[in-house]
């Protein structure tokens, strides 16, 4: 009876160990001595082939898109490091402690993919070698990002609306908060102070609990009794830039993205974190001007954002006339925080050089970069398949004088949006429809040290064929070098708790005569 019991457990645990050993690929390779060559490169999905990668990210696990009887597949780099995989189906996961030590000790060298298929009666066909460069810059390594469904209208029985954390070093994610935690609504706008999580605010919009701002610091979260729009952090953390935006949705008959929107009304104004008060910024209450986006420099002395003539006298009709000719401005204006001083609006990239309109820009950490979307018009690029990524050398425009933008290489004919730097200012994450032009996805690039992008990859997950079933869109990416430390029930209680931190509003927007928030301004709940 003893010796059955120990079979019992001897026999299961052993043909664990032999999977384990045949997914490191450590059993014997099969004879591909008599192999024949192809001149053809190997279609594997996603296309994970002459991409820059990060040293530390998971495994880029794919699917060959070959019909075969079996599989080779080897990854190697100039070191002794390398993984053999031997495979009945075309799917190849690469096992990830031993796919970490060849990316962590081949640092800035070539990462190869040989791949080998066999169908019956016939012998091995090698594929010309797909080739891959590991980047000597890590990636933050974690990510954010709301996922919900796509669809026209909000309701419960869409689905949830989730604010979720992705390590891109292993895979692992984690739901930080849902709208279903607190009976249904919106989470929106979620902004880390300076890639940590130490300080962040996550935007909440519920019919039941208001229109408020989560404020988390350290372990403690509070509910600010307002919402900060698309908002930016000054560098220091005492204020938080914020545009408040009425932005309304509609729909066009015939078009590939039948979705669009408009923003009809629009300010900016700031939060100091100190004195819990918001301020108007006196140069930027022209209430003939719509402004959003506004986004810090670096160093805390600009604040970017985009500004456009309000062109139209009736707020009621939608779209107004004209929707498809509003162009903005890329602005900047001067700011002191040690004296609370504003300076004069400056024009960055002015509509009369680009004949585009300019949305959502993100400075690097470093101060050497900004990128923006410039769209045929208006100012929702999500929706807007013309919406392109440029980038800005701002150290060449401070030595010249002149701001310029170049268009990334990465672009595709779908839209490109929602993007954000690492804290290393190497790697730019943000988000494309470029798969299907229906669901957006976020992608990473590298940015080299002439502002260059290299291509461009999908997020890896474990299941290499997981976006192609995968009925959820993934945008606003944020990248941080930490995760999220409070919990989900934390940060739900203080949504449905009725304590807050009162603010007022005493600024005013382009045509609303009321100093406070219309109740027609809802904050806006899309953003894929």
């Amino acid at each position: 009876m003893k010796n059955k019991t120990k079979l019992k457990y001897i026999i299961p645990a052993v043909t664990a160990l032999l999977i384990l050993i045949a997914i490191a690929g450590f059993v014997n390779s099969p004879d591909i001595s008599n192999y024949q060559t192809s001149d053809q490169y190997p279609a594997i999905r996603p296309d994970y082939s002459g991409v820059t990668i990060p040293p530390n990210i998971a495994p880029m696990n794919f699917n060959i898109e070959i019909q075969a009887e079996k599989y080779l597949v080897k990854a190697y780099c100039d070191s002794k490091d390398k993984i053999e995989i031997n495979s009945s189906t075309p799917k190849i996961i690469f096992p990830a402690k031993t796919w970490h030590k060849l990316l962590k000790n081949n640092k800035g060298k070539t990462l190869n993919f040989d791949i080998y298929t066999k169908t019956k009666n016939s012998n091995w066909l090698k594929y010309k070698t797909i080739k891959n460069n590991i980047a000597a810059d890590d990636i933050d390594p974690y990510l954010f990002y709301r996922k919900l469904h796509l669809h026209h209208f909000r309701s419960r029985e869409n689905g949830p609306i989730k604010l979720v954390q992705q390590n891109l070093t292993n895979f692992k994610t984690r739901t930080i908060i849902t709208n279903q935690d607190f009976h249904s609504g919106c989470v929106n706008c979620h902004s880390p102070l300076n890639h940590k999580t130490e300080k962040a605010t996550i935007g909440i919009r519920s019919s039941l609990h208001g229109i408020n701002t989560l404020y988390i610091q350290n372990n403690k979260v509070q509910k600010i009794g307002t919402k900060l729009g698309y908002n930016s952090w000054h560098p220091s953390g005492k204020i938080i830039a914020y545009s408040t935006n009425k932005i309304r949705r509609f729909f066009h008959s015939a078009k590939n993205e039948v979705r669009d929107a408009i923003d009809m009304d629009s300010m900016i104004g700031y939060y100091n974190t100190q004195t819990q008060k918001i301020t108007p910024i006196t140069e930027l209450t022209n209430k003939k001007k719509l402004e959003s986006y506004p986004m810090f420099s670096a160093d805390g002395k600009y604040l970017y954002y985009c500004s456009t003539d309000l062109a139209w006298k009736d707020s009621k009709k939608l779209p107004p006339d004209k929707y498809d000719k509003v162009k903005y401005d890329l602005m900047r204006i001067p700011y002191d925080i040690n004296k609370d001083i504003w300076g004069a609006p400056q024009p960055v990239l002015p509509v009369t050089q680009t004949q585009k309109s300019a949305m959502m820009p993100r400075t690097s950490p470093d101060g050497r970069w900004l990128v923006t979307c410039l769209a045929n018009y208006g100012s929702f690029p999500a929706w807007l398949p013309s919406s392109d990524l440029y980038i800005t050398d701002l150290k060449q425009a401070e030595e010249t004088g002149k701001f310029n933008a170049e268009k990334l290489s990465i672009n595709t004919n779908q839209s490109q949006s929602w993007h954000c730097f690492s804290s290393n200012s190497k790697w730019l994450a943000y988000s494309s429809k470029q798969q299907n032009g229906l669901f957006t996805r976020t992608y990473i690039t590298y940015i080299n040290e002439q502002g260059q992008a290299r291509k461009s990859f999908v997020v890896p997950q474990k299941d290499p064929l997981f976006y192609d079933s995968h009925l959820e869109t993934f945008s606003f990416p944020e990248l941080s070098t930490q995760p999220m430390k409070i919990s989900a029930e934390k940060l739900a209680a203080a949504v449905t708790n009725p304590s807050q931190i009162k603010v007022d509003l005493p600024v005013t927007m382009a045509s609303p005569k009321k100093k406070s928030y219309p109740k027609s301004l809802i904050p806006y709940t899309e953003s894929e």
